[in-house]
C-alpha cells in the first residue's frame, strides 16, 4: 500500500521497541554530530553490545542493491530508496561507546536486519511503499505517460508547394505579431504525427532574418 513518509518512522519505532524490550538502553554518547555514512540513527547498548537503528536515503542510481538494479533495468525506476535497518557490533571495551566523544562508524558494524521503502510519484503526490508491486505499477504508469509525450516529433512530410504555402500564409497572418508576413517569408509547412494524431507547423522567416513557427492542430 502506498502511504506517506511516516511509514519510515513506524518501521524505526518497531525496531527500537524490539531492542528496548530486550534490555538495551539508548546510548546518547555516540549520537553526536552528523556522521555522513549514517545521518539518521538511534544508538543503543547493553553491556559490550552495541546496536544502531538507522535510516539511509539513497538515489536509486547510487544503490548496489540487486532488487533496485532490477527496477532500474526493467522498469526505469528513478526514485529514492530508504533503507531502515539494524546494525550490531560487539566490542571488548564497552567504554568505547560510553565516552562523550565516542564515534562508531557503520563499517565497524554488521547489518542484521533491514527493510526498504521506495518513493513513487512526484512532488506533492509523492508516495512511500514497501511493496514492490506498488513500485512496478507506478513505474508502468509513469512510463506510459512518458512514451505518450515523447512521440510528438515524428516528421511525416514537409510541403513547399504553392498551395500549402498559401494555406500557411493565411495561418501565420492570423497571429497578432506576424500580420506583416508575406508569401515569400513562408519557408514550408510540416506535417507531424504524434501518437497517431497529426498536426501541422508553418515555418517562416521574417525580413530581418528571424525564424519562427506556428502550430496548427
Amino acid at each position: 500500500m502506498v502511504t506517506n513518509i511516516t511509514i519510515i518512522n513506524k518501521i524505526m519505532n518497531e525496531y527500537l521497541l524490539k531492542y528496548l524490550q530486550q534490555g538495551y538502553i539508548i546510548n546518547t554518547q555516540t549520537m553526536h554530530g552528523s556522521q555522513s555514512d549514517c545521518p539518521f540513527k538511534v544508538d543503543l547498548s547493553k553491556g559490550n553490545e552495541f546496536v544502531r537503528v538507522f535510516t539511509k536515503r539513497d538515489r536509486c542510481y547510487h544503490s548496489n542493491n540487486e532488487i533496485i538494479k532490477e527496477l532500474k533495468r526493467n522498469y526505469y525506476y528513478d526514485g529514492d530508496v530508504y533503507t531502515i535497518g539494524v546494525a550490531r557490533g560487539v566490542f571488548k571495551d564497552k567504554h568505547l561507546f560510553a565516552r562523550d566523544d565516542s564515534t562508531i562508524w557503520m563499517d565497524k558494524l554488521e547489518i542484521v536486519e533491514s527493510r526498504y521503502v521506495y518513493t513513487v510519484g512526484w512532488s506533492r503526490n509523492l508516495g512511500y511503499t514497501e511493496d514492490l508491486e506498488d513500485v512496478k505499477h507506478a513505474c508502468e504508469v509513469q512510463n506510459s505517460r512518458t512514451n505518450h509525450y515523447s512521440c510528438w516529433n515524428e516528421l511525416e512530410k514537409e510541403y513547399t508547394d504553392i498551395e500549402h504555402l498559401l494555406i500557411g500564409l493565411r495561418v501565420v497572418k492570423k497571429q497578432p505579431r506576424t500580420k506583416s508576413i508575406h508569401l515569400e517569408n513562408i519557408d514550408s509547412v510540416r506535417k507531424y504525427t504524434r501518437c497517431g494524431n497529426s498536426y501541422y507547423t508553418v515555418l517562416y522567416t521574417t525580413n530581418s532574418g528571424k525564424s519562427g513557427s506556428v502550430r496548427v492542430g
